[in-house]
């Protein structure tokens, strides 16, 4: 079998990946520029001092999904009847967007937060306006469905540095008993006729990296081993992350909040560093700070009424900035003090 090198981040248990030989052929290839900015992304929020615009926009470019995975938080909105109405992000305001944002320091674009990119019409037309504008890093997450051989092809051609596909079982069984509405053989099929047709016609040098990511929980842990061997041969690398349960990890806060036992005194050292790193802009134009706030609780600003540069350096960011260095988050931002983020400063503790 290929050799791999595995990386931990944290707890194991949370986040970890496994390289296999082509990555690093993919790694080689990158700019320094792009290197310069993976660095800038790991410096951020070290200190106070912000750019213009976060590194990174994650921009939802629709809402829309296919499936019903059964621990997204997507699924678990719709069920509740509380998710915000579908929507899809036009070519007029994509290229306001990011053209503001390039211009004031953002380097790098991912196409969701919730929704799957390529059920948007103009995925490819995005790709390759950010690549034509000079961003160094355009990513997105994708279940895969829709992967067939000509949008492989088109994002091949189009520019994208990273397909990011979400696999979460080594059998037909388990990978359909949590990506609900999804064929394993029809999606298994596709990402290793990606593969073929990169390497057919796209491997020299590899531009586009591929990886398959792995939701950890009860259902697939035991799977976790033949998922390497699965993908070995097929893909550059492969994620595993734990499942969050954000009710849970929201109710142990708060009680220990409502406890007393969380004060300004006691947090001190937390510091949040997606509030210096990206922003997430939705297709409706609500702005938020965070990955882990699928609620939608901390808006930012709307990019209906500002521009996403403008709402990045507003007021409201920088008392949100403020607030994880004074501790007043736990009374200001209550969905920052019931935060996986904050859970795990705690637990580092």
């Amino acid at each position: 079998m290929t050799s791999s090198v595995s990386h931990h981040t944290g707890d194991p248990l949370r986040f970890s990946e496994t390289f296999f030989p082509s990555y690093k052929k993919w790694l080689d290839n990158k700019s320094f520029k792009y290197h310069q900015y993976r660095q800038a992304w790991d410096d951020f929020g070290i200190d106070a001092d912000i750019s213009g615009a976060p590194l990174n926009v994650d921009i939802e470019i629709t809402n829309s999904c296919n499936l019903k995975c059964t621990m997204c938080p997507r699924t678990d909105l719709i069920g509740k009847g509380e998710f915000w109405p579908i929507n899809f992000i036009n070519v007029k305001d994509y290229r306001y967007l990011i053209n503001d944002l390039y211009e004031k320091g953002s380097r790098a674009i991912k196409f969701n937060f919730l929704g799957e990119p390529l059920l948007h019409p103009e995925i490819i037309n995005f790709i390759s306006i950010a690549k034509d504008i000079g961003y160094l890093d355009v990513m997105f997450n994708s279940n895969g469905t829709l992967l067939t051989p000509q949008m492989s092809h088109n994002l091949l051609t189009s520019g994208l540095d990273k397909l990011m596909v979400s696999f979460d079982g080594s059998t037909p069984q388990t990978y359909e008993s949590i990506r609900v509405g999804a064929d394993y053989k029809k999606v298994f099929s596709n990402i290793k006729e990606f593969r073929r047709i990169r390497d057919d016609a796209f491997s020299d040098p590899i531009k586009t990296l591929l990886r398959v990511s792995m939701t950890v929980q009860d259902l697939n842990q035991a799977e976790v081993d033949s998922m390497k061997s699965t993908f070995a041969e097929i893909v550059d690398c492969i994620s595993f992350n734990s499942v969050i349960d954000y009710e849970k990890v929201s109710s142990d806060l708060q009680k220990r909040f409502m406890e007393g036992e969380l004060n300004p005194e006691s947090v001190n050292g937390f510091r949040c560093n997606q509030t210096y790193q990206r922003m997430f802009l939705h297709p409706d134009g609500v702005v938020t700070p965070c990955c882990h706030d699928n609620n939608r609780d901390l808006l930012m600003g709307n990019t209906k009424e500002d521009s996403p540069s403008g709402i990045w350096t507003n007021q409201m960011y920088e008392n949100l900035r403020t607030s994880h260095y004074d501790g007043s988050f736990l009374e200001k931002f209550p969905a920052c003090r019931t935060c996986i983020k904050f859970q795990e400063f705690l637990d580092s503790k």
